[in-house]
């Protein structure tokens, strides 16, 4: 609404700096505008005594208002008034519910009713809410069992996934109206889905694709790993350097990372669950010359963006490809402060073993326990070690059997 936000930042600032006549007399042109047969004054007035913005809070009034603007919460077809019943829907849960004093689940059970009248009428923000609250980021039970009889809501609810079919369905709406950021929301939510729906990974592409070709940074990078993982789509490390390479100079420091490994011939194992990567060149890879320079430059510039992966490949590259330990070094520690688990790691190699620096036990100790503790498999290995041998660290078999149990580890 092109009134809203502008009346609530310049309210708020009138109301801060005490210039409460000020804030009553734009409350008052609201009034005028409404007479006339404006719609969006006649939202912000109903926001206003809503929430007690330029004026004294009247919930009736405000009650009076959203109900004339929004119609009945099952009459679908008022699209002028889905804004209306939008904001009405927000209302009855936010305020209404705790002024009036209400069962809590019938007063905000009516405020989704209208943000569901909102949705079907074609409001996106509506529209987004409603697949979030499906998703199950904001339901509550009360809620939940409100809108759905208790059959419905145990035989239909996954623990991860919230109500999904639902949710797809408004997500999909949502999406169809064009903003990239939704859409890029509505892919991930498919991505999560994969292990659930077979057609999820495919659909998600979709959306990634669709935002990426909007332009959108952040989407052609997802857009970008499809590729590059074979998700939802046929594997093309080509494909992949293309969109990375469109993010990268829109100057999105992920992208900027992804084109820098891709041009060293860096591959990774994708298996995000033990957090370890294995690194070699890429077979037939050729990284002499002007892709060797520009990898490395694009990785630096990323790193300049404190991108944390960027510091921690260009370590990689260094130690695995050039055998420069020194420079290695000095990347997994700028890796490290950006709080890289993996730069952790191996920085506690580096300090273990002396490498591009002088051996330090007990510095590698440090860095080891702080990929242990972000969940890097081979650094609970060390600090089980370290622990029940004291290397390093106080000798303590009690924290030693704490890290065994936290990495799984057989005895």
């Amino acid at each position: 609404m092109k009134f809203k936000v502008f009346y609530l930042l310049f309210s708020a600032l009138l109301l801060f700096a005490g210039e409460k006549a000020e804030a009553q007399t734009y409350s008052k042109e609201l009034v005028k505008r409404v007479k006339r047969g404006d719609i969006d004054a006649g939202i912000d007035l109903a926001i206003c005594y809503g929430y007690g913005l330029g004026v004294k809070q009247n919930i009736e009034k405000a009650t009076e208002l959203f109900e004339k603007l929004a119609g009945s919460s099952s009459d679908y077809s008022n699209t002028q008034g889905a804004e209306a019943a939008y904001e009405y829907g927000v209302f009855l849960i936010k305020i209404k519910s705790n002024s009036f004093r209400y069962k809590y689940s019938a007063v905000a059970g009516q405020g989704v009713a209208y943000i569901h009248c909102a949705a079907e009428r074609g409001y996106e923000r509506a529209q987004l809410i409603f697949a979030r609250m499906h998703r199950g980021k904001i339901w509550t039970s009360e809620l939940c069992n409100h809108y759905y009889n208790t059959t419905y809501f145990r035989n239909n609810y996954l623990y991860d996934l919230g109500f999904y079919t639902d949710a797809v369905h408004w997500y999909q709406k949502a999406a169809s109206q064009g903003k990239a950021a939704i859409q890029i929301e509505f892919a991930d939510y498919l991505a999560e889905a994969a292990g659930y729906d077979p057609q999820a990974p495919e659909i998600a592409v979709y959306w990634y694709k669709t935002a990426a070709e909007q332009g959108d940074d952040k989407a052609q990078v997802k857009y970008g790993y499809c590729w590059q993982k074979g998700f939802g789509i046929q594997k093309s490390d080509e494909e992949a350097l293309k969109w990375f390479m469109k993010a990268a100079k829109l100057g999105n420091a992920e992208g900027m990372c992804r084109v820098g490994i891709l041009f060293l011939g860096i591959t990774r194992s994708f298996e995000i669950e033990n957090q370890e990567d294995e690194f070699s060149l890429s077979e037939g890879t050729d990284t002499g010359g002007d892709e060797r320079q520009q990898g490395i430059d694009w990785l630096k510039k990323s790193a300049e963006l404190n991108y944390p992966e960027a510091p921690y490949y260009l370590g990689v590259f260094y130690k695995e490809c050039e055998r420069n330990e020194g420079e290695a070094f000095k990347w997994f520690y700028a890796g490290s402060r950006l709080e890289n688990a993996k730069a952790y790691y191996e920085l506690g190699c580096c300090y273990e073993e002396g490498r591009g620096c002088p051996a330090d036990i007990k510095n590698a100790a440090v860095y080891y326990e702080k990929a242990a503790q972000k969940g890097i498999k081979k650094a609970v290995e060390k600090m089980v070690y370290f622990y029940e041998n004291g290397i390093g660290v106080y000798k303590d078999k009690q924290k030693a059997e704490e890290y065994r149990k936290e990495g799984n580890l057989l005895p």
